[in-house]
């Protein structure tokens, strides 16, 4: 019973701090790309968007923490010369290792129960609404001499003051349209000055001139989130939680018998990690 609860209280306490570790990081990643997103929007829309990409990130960094976190315990567990304390009073690695895929068993529970619920396809979903919701406000953050694109929409312009951009080229949907000047209205529509017009209809191109001319960049939402995409990303996460079950025996025993330091112990739990999330892909891929 006490080896047990010293076992377990370490191996979960290991785990959460590398939980807490791959959150901080994967979070950053993904703000990083959508980060003009959030001072563009009203504060609570920012607020539902990043609770639920910080609730989805720990989920999954709490599925490829499991090797990771292992290893490390193990490797700590080596060099204290834990294991011949133990052989001495007749517990077994087998012991050891049951105890510990109890661990792993308890997080795979957790994962598997909110792994419908917790669906980045979702979050998906919510980013679309946003730049949908919102697109003219993030327009004007876009920096001179860079192109926008977002589903439907490309964008590019030379230098703007305010609202008013200038040399701009925009292609909204299979229209294309170059400008000397254009202005960016609150309602989301482009109003362009001195512009030319390339329209494709089936194989033919039409060109005119105008000296002015209107795009809306609005329009009715009608974004329907897949449900077979849900479905993939459901599996997808669930297998993150359930690999580890089966996978950690043979690692469990790799790295008694082949790691030999702490770095090496890393590197092992690495490697299994990198076959986790291979293995994930390739279940959301025929799912």
């Amino acid at each position: 019973m006490l080896l047990s609860r010293y076992l377990l209280s370490n191996f979960l306490k290991t785990h959460l701090g590398f939980t807490l570790f791959f959150t901080a990081f994967i979070l950053a990643i993904q703000l990083f790309n959508t980060f003009h997103l959030l001072f563009t929007l009203p504060l609570w829309l920012s607020l539902s968007y990043i609770a639920l990409l910080l609730i989805y990130t720990l989920l999954i960094a709490a599925g490829i923490s499991v090797f990771v976190s292992s290893s490390s315990l193990i490797n700590t567990l080596k060099e204290r010369r834990t294991f011949h304390i133990l052989y001495t009073f007749g517990v077994s690695e087998k012991k050891v290792l049951k105890i510990l895929w109890v661990g792993i068993l308890s997080i795979a529970i957790g994962g598997a129960i909110a792994s419908p619920f917790v669906n980045y396809q979702k979050i998906s979903y919510l980013v679309k609404y946003m730049k949908f919701q919102f697109g003219e406000k993030i327009l004007l953050t876009v920096p001179p001499k860079s192109f926008f694109t977002e589903e439907g929409l490309s964008f590019f312009f030379t230098s703007k003051g305010g609202n008013v951009f200038e040399n701009v080229v925009v292609k909204v949907g299979k229209d294309l349209a170059t400008s000397k000047k254009a202005v960016l209205y609150p309602d989301g529509t482009l109003k362009l000055e001195d512009c030319s017009i390339f329209e494709k209809e089936d194989a033919y191109i039409t060109w005119m001139e105008s000296k002015s001319y209107t795009l809306s960049l609005g329009g009715e939402y009608s974004y329907t989130p897949s449900e077979k995409k849900l479905l993939k990303n459901t599996f997808f996460t669930l297998t993150i939680f359930l690999f580890p079950l089966f996978a950690f025996p043979l690692f469990f025993y790799l790295l008694l018998k082949r790691a030999g330091g702490k770095f090496s112990s890393y590197m092992w739990g690495l490697l299994f990690t990198l076959i986790q999330f291979a293995v994930a892909l390739v279940v959301k891929s025929i799912a």
